[in-house]
């Protein structure tokens, strides 16, 4: 009796430790894949949603490497590691957990849609970052398709942006944002003398 009591006491302690450190394991994704629809075939799923799990890092993704979409966001996870091998992912939603690094984002090079808001972002490859700009400046070089970052749209000219500040530093990005605006600013001429000479031959 007093034996069983242990041996209860001890599976006790292993389900309340697996529910407050859950991690990722081959049956927990086979079971997961089962319950919504997904193949059991790792490379077969196009989807895979581990949002709201709780999960600390991400481990054993390594043969889904059909993955378009996947959901990550709230959980505790403080790195992308783990998804170098999904080199056909489009979109990850890694929202509101607590990275400090997107090292390893540069591997997910066929990004179009990327979100990690609301986490605690420091560095992106080692580089420090500073501010928003910075941020978004980083993620730009990085992924060089991406169209969405934290749902606002990336520009071409962020791109132009972008590019000027890794060849010519601050100065090169100022100078390339001037750029810019002259020629928004030649358009806009180019537009109204356009009107005004329509409405003139209208006139006669």
């Amino acid at each position: 009796m007093h034996f069983q009591g242990k041996v209860n006491c001890y599976i006790q302690f292993k389900c309340q430790h697996n529910f407050l450190n859950p991690r990722i394991t081959t049956k927990w994704l086979r079971d997961h894949c089962r319950k919504h629809g997904l193949y059991q075939t790792p490379h077969l799923n196009e989807v895979l949603y581990l949002q709201h799990q709780g999960f600390k890092c991400i481990e054993l993704l390594e043969d889904y490497t059909g993955l378009r979409s996947l959901w990550l966001d709230h959980n505790r996870l403080t790195n992308v590691l783990g998804l170098n091998t999904m080199k056909n992912l489009k979109c990850l939603f890694i929202q509101n957990n607590y990275l400090v690094t997107l090292s390893g984002i540069e591997f997910l090079s066929q990004l179009v849609i990327l979100d990690v808001s609301n986490n605690e972002l420091k560095k992106i490859n080692e580089i420090v970052v500073r501010n928003l700009d910075s941020y978004r400046f980083q993620i730009t070089i990085y992924c060089k398709n991406l169209k969405f970052l934290d749902e606002k749209p990336i520009q071409e000219n962020d791109r132009f942006c972008a590019k000027a500040r890794l060849k010519n530093g601050i100065f090169g990005m100022r100078k390339e944002k001037t750029r810019q605006k002259d020629v928004e600013d030649l358009e806009t001429i180019v537009y109204v003398l356009g009107k005004s000479v329509t409405s003139t031959h209208n006139k006669y």
